[in-house]
Parts: C-alpha cells; sequence; structure tokens
C-alpha cells in the first residue's frame, strides 16, 4: 500500500525482528516498543535490513526524550550537583503479567528487561557507560511467570560514580522519585510524567539557612520540612514524559529524511548491558561491560 509510510510496532518482544524485516524489505519505516529485541542476533539483524533497505529503524525509546532528563543532565555538565556520585533508579509496582509477557523466552526476561532498559538508558544520558555490573534477587512472589517479578543490579564506573537501580513487580514504589542523582554539591529528585525537576543544594536557600540556627533542636526539628531545602525547577514542556517527543522525532525523520535523535545501536547498547546484568545475576558475580567500540 503506497499510501502507508511507516509502522509502529507493539508486538511480542520475541516477534519485533520478524516483522521489523517485513518491514524493511517493503521500503517502510518501524518504530520499535522497547527493547529493541530479545537477543544482539535479533537487533543486529533488525538494524542491517534497515541500512540495506535506507529506511528508518527507531525504538520507541521514551527515556531519550522525557524532559526532565535533558534538564538533569544540563544542571550535571554545568556542575550545579557538582562531581556525580550515585545514580539512583526505584521502579515499583504490583503487576501480574499473563500471557506471553509472563513467558520469559518471549519477553527476553522478566521485570528488569521489560522496565530496564528504559533506566539503563537514563544512566548512560546522564551519567555515561558502566564498566561493571553486579545483579542480585530476593524470593519469588508472582510464580506463575518464568521471568524475575524483582530485580536490583549495582552498576560501577571507572569515572568514580556508581548506579544502583530496584525494579519490582512484587512490591509498591511509594511516593519516591524514579530517579535520583547525588552529587558532591547537591541532589536531583526526578518524578514520573512530571514537568519539573527538585534540586536539593548542598548550600541550602535561604529558610533552612535561617532555622538551622534556631534552639533547642526539638523544635528546629519541628519547624524544618525537606521542602525548604529544595529548589524547584520547571521545564518548558508541559508533558512530563517523553512520549510525545519520540513520535514527534520519529515524524521528523521520515519527512526530513534523517536519522533519528535516538538510534537503533543505542537501543541495541541498552539490550547488551541489560542482557549482562543476567549473566550477573546468573553467575552471582560481578561481570565487566564491555566497553563500545571506539
Amino acid at each position: 500500500d503506497e499510501r502507508v509510510q511507516a509502522l509502529t510496532l507493539a508486538l511480542p518482544h520475541d516477534l519485533h525482528r520478524t516483522a521489523a524485516e517485513m518491514i524493511a524489505a517493503a521500503g517502510k519505516h518501524a518504530l520499535v516498543e522497547k527493547p529493541i529485541a530479545t537477543n544482539l542476533a535479533d537487533a543486529d539483524a533488525m538494524i542491517d535490513s534497515a541500512k540495506r533497505a535506507g529506511t528508518i529503524l527507531m525504538v520507541a525509546e521514551d527515556m531519550h526524550f522525557r524532559p526532565t532528563i535533558r534538564e538533569a543532565y544540563r544542571l550535571i555538565v554545568e556542575g550545579d550537583i557538582g562531581e556525580p556520585l550515585y545514580l539512583f533508579a526505584h521502579v515499583a509496582g504490583v503487576r501480574r503479567p499473563r500471557g506471553w509477557a509472563a513467558q520469559s523466552e518471549r519477553l527476553g526476561g522478566g521485570v528488569l528487561m521489560d522496565m530496564g532498559v528504559h533506566y539503563v538508558r537514563a544512566l548512560r544520558m546522564l551519567l555515561g557507560e558502566p564498566d561493571t555490573v553486579f545483579a542480585s534477587r530476593a524470593m519469588q512472589i508472582d510464580t506463575k511467570i518464568s521471568g524475575e517479578d524483582s530485580i536490583q543490579v549495582l552498576f560501577s564506573s571507572s569515572a568514580g560514580w556508581e548506579g544502583h537501580m530496584f525494579f519490582s513487580w512484587a512490591s509498591l514504589r511509594g511516593h519516591l522519585p524514579d530517579i535520583v542523582i547525588a552529587g558532591e554539591k547537591g541532589t536531583i529528585h526526578l518524578w514520573p510524567g512530571v514537568p519539573y525537576i527538585d534540586l536539593y543544594p548542598v548550600d541550602p536557600p535561604l529558610i533552612p539557612r535561617l532555622l538551622s540556627f534556631v534552639r533547642p533542636y526539638s523544635l528546629q526539628e519541628k519547624l524544618m520540612r525537606p521542602r525548604f531545602g529544595r529548589v524547584r525547577m520547571r521545564v518548558i514542556e508541559r508533558e512530563g514524559s517523553g512520549y510525545q517527543g519520540e513520535f514527534r522525532e520519529f515524524l521528523a525523520a521520515i519527512s526530513e529524511g534523517k536519522q533519528p535523535a535516538s538510534s537503533p545501536e543505542d537501543a541495541r547498547r541498552d539490550l547488551e548491558i541489560v542482557l549482562h546484568c543476567y549473566k550477573a545475576l546468573a553467575d552471582r558475580s560481578t561481570v565487566s561491560v564491555p566497553p563500545l567500540p571506539s
């Protein structure tokens, strides 16, 4: 159908390669839901088929277009939090996947594959590439799925920072930011779906400085509130997520004949790191993450 220029793929993960190759063979562009695939061989085949056909292959990674991620990166680059030390990701909610999503061979794993690729992208955008990873997990709660329903991973970098991520379908997140970046001069809190960033500078605003002189300390503790040390910074975009951004980028790439800002190679790298997390979990040891090709 010559009227169709592009398609979006919201399919079981194990069908991504077959569908993407069919679309490329038809000369159409494809926006594929994350992850790009369940293994690197399929990811490479998808990328190669689009290159041969001269079509656009983009993975729908909303983290790449989340406005607060971009703003947090700006704060880090400009030194507002000093040297970045830690990134914490807390991503949880009670969920009971069924059907194909309950089968690890089709999903590509469990909660880590389903949600972890998002936060691996955020880590890479904010702090850079990890060098090692360690993974562990508690007992399985949902025994009707073959993949893990919770996991925590610890990334380390030769640059000196560490990243700790917790993913769960077995517990609630509560009222917590999903991403925290802690530096020597301040801490950033990112909240899912909101158009602002909370910055907690080491050098606090006026109110907490004044309250620090209040005595006795018991009265100071009663008067002090966490929000007093917070600087809330709003972003220009009203949308807190990156979903609209990823679609705008895909449509712009088609209309302008350019490669999207979020490349399929980036999605492949996200998958590669997640697969090394699974290797670390299986080996019960720290695993080296191969560096990007120079």
